[in-house]
């Protein structure tokens, strides 16, 4: 019989901890309002583990936000709204995920005055 067996104790393996928002200028499934000057939404989160957080922000009817710039030394991130019709009812959604793709998603609805 050939091979190599090891008996010696299970290695242990830390669970990844998802990020978590630390600051937010809407509250989660708060209606954000879009007035003449525009709105800007921010999101701050913190990764217990030190992974590198991705942010991805989406709209419910025109999809991919291409808008968003990083805040607060890379743990942020945030989106500008200029008062356009279209934006109205949709829903902005903010997807932050670590390198082990755990995540945490807020949701907003849009009203444009």
């Amino acid at each position: 019989m050939s091979g190599c067996f090891y008996l010696g104790p299970e290695p242990i393996l830390e669970e990844n901890v998802p990020p978590e928002v630390v600051a937010s200028n809407f509250e989660d499934g708060a209606a954000i309002q879009i007035g003449p000057l525009g709105q800007s939404v921010y999101v701050i989160a913190d990764d217990a583990d030190g992974d590198e957080l991705r942010f991805s922000w989406l709209l419910s009817e025109d999809g991919y936000v291409g808008t968003a710039y990083p805040i607060a030394e890379g743990d942020g991130s945030q989106v500008d709204f200029i008062a356009d019709p279209d934006l109205d009812g949709q829903f902005l959604e903010c997807l932050i995920e670590d390198q082990i793709s755990d995540s945490v998603r807020l949701r907003w609805q849009l009203e444009v005055l």
